[in-house]
């Protein structure tokens, strides 16, 4: 099997992150200080999505997992 994780380097900046699944269910959250590997092998096949915070303001990132 291969390791499926989604990275997070401490140059980044993200103070806190969360992992939604398609419907907007939050699955995984947590504070982020320093470096981050979100395992995604405990999930499904399917669409992800992972929402970063940072110094106020949110990003989302697409993850599709096969």
């Amino acid at each position: 099997m291969h390791s499926q994780q989604f990275w997070l380097r401490e140059s980044e900046e993200v103070d806190f992150v969360q992992v939604l699944d398609i419907c907007g269910r939050e699955l995984f959250a947590t504070e982020v200080r320093g470096s981050l590997a979100i395992d995604m092998n405990e999930y499904e096949a399917g669409i992800y999505f992972v929402r970063l915070h940072s110094n106020g303001s949110t990003s989302v990132q697409k993850i599709v997992k096969k």
